[in-house]
């Protein structure tokens, strides 16, 4: 995405990615997830300016023709199988060269550019200079391995705070609730603003993104602080997902609701830090799919916030984040859904909740998701002790 902030740039799902002649997507229905390393081969490309109606097959475009733009590229990767790491066990390029077959590697990246002269740091280069790799591509492209940029300055939300009803918890309030995350303007500082109307008027909502969302993706965010209860609630109806975590070598064949479901305790807007998350398999179910999950400190986890009883504990964190003024009260909590590679119609899909407007303010997201709405309520320890 252009401004160095990970949002809703272009992007390409695994499914979506067409693999080099001779090799098979393991994403793609009904192939087995088990292919052969050296027949899992593909080759994206990526492309100056904006994506036009038909975008050409496993192409992501940067969205600017400027030179001087900043672009964050980023891979995604949620929970590998057991046995394999973040990576599915595929070697970092400095194992190559000690030797290691290049299929076995990350993907290598290789610059084309234009046939004609183009002006970088180290000089001109002339056409026949148009395909560049390796340390004089990373120059070129003046590439860096800094982290997302702060999406949200620390002095304005510190400044909200300070100008809020509740220095002590604002945004957070008594009664918490999940919403739909649409922009920075209308969900981080349009949180400060309880009346549902002036919050669109002063903070449009849009489906500009943040924090690594995509067409796909969707996170519903929820603030919260100790302040009001030791300990935290948090109930609904969990989603159809694939189980795929124990080495299965095929997709199921059911159609799911949601490809993946994951939930996380964090920082706030300026620090953007994540705590803790638990994903789709590690929660118990009980009866109609239904959860609970608890989150509170460690020293204020009740003796009954376990598997045994049904519930799923997550540690509540370091507060809003590492930097001056930060609250250790406070955190932020987002349930992340991605969508279903089997496309499947899911009525009650955060993807199907509106935008709020000025002629519809009111947030609809308990009405469209029903049952599967996480809702969420303070007590003490000894409360949800008692509830054993």
């Amino acid at each position: 995405m252009p401004g160095g902030v990970q949002g809703n740039g272009t992007y390409l799902r695994d499914d979506q990615i067409v693999p080099d002649e001779g090799s098979i997507n393991p994403f793609m229905s009904p192939n087995r997830r088990d292919v052969q390393t050296e027949r899992r081969r593909y080759t994206v490309y990526i492309r100056s300016g904006q994506a036009p109606r038909k975008p050409r097959p496993n192409t992501l475009y940067t969205g600017t023709n400027s030179e001087r733009a900043s672009i964050h590229l980023a891979f995604r990767n949620y929970m590998p199988d057991n046995g394999y790491d973040g990576t599915g066990n595929v070697r970092m390029p400095p194992l190559e060269e000690r030797g290691l077959p290049v299929e076995l590697g990350l993907p290598t990246v290789t610059l084309h550019l234009p046939e004609a002269p183009i002006q970088s740091e180290e000089g001109l280069y002339n056409s026949d200079d148009t395909v560049l790799t390796g340390e004089r591509m990373c120059r070129t492209l003046l590439a860096s391995k800094e982290g997302q940029k702060q999406e949200f300055p620390t002095k304005e939300w510190l400044q909200l705070i300070e100008d809020s009803w509740d220095r002590v918890n604002a945004p957070a309030m008594p009664a918490p609730m999940f919403q739909r995350f649409w922009n920075m303007d209308y969900s981080v500082k349009g949180a400060f603003i309880p009346d549902p109307i002036k919050r669109v008027i002063r903070c449009p909502a849009s489906n500009d993104g943040a924090w690594l969302n995509n067409p796909d993706t969707v996170y519903m965010v929820g603030l919260f602080s100790l302040a009001f209860g030791e300990v935290v609630v948090i109930e609904g109806k969990m989603p159809t997902f694939p189980k795929t975590k124990h080495g299965q070598v095929s997709w199921p064949e059911e159609q799911t609701q949601v490809r993946y479901w994951s939930l996380t305790t964090g920082g706030t807007a300026p620090s953007g830090l994540g705590w803790s998350t638990i994903f789709d398999e590690e929660i118990p179910l009980v009866e109609d799919r239904k959860f609970t999950i608890v989150m509170s400190r460690a020293i204020d986890r009740p003796k009954n916030a376990d598997r045994e009883h049904g519930v799923k504990w997550i540690e509540f964190g370091a507060g809003e984040g590492h930097y001056i003024g930060a609250r250790s009260w406070v955190n932020c909590v987002y349930i992340r859904y991605q969508a279903s590679l089997s496309n499947y119609d899911w009525p009650n899909s955060p993807l199907n909740i509106p935008i709020p407007t000025e002629e519809n303010p009111a947030p609809m997201d308990s009405l469209v998701m029903g049952p599967y709405y996480p809702t969420a309520k303070y007590m003490s320890k000894k409360e949800f002790e008692r509830l054993a």
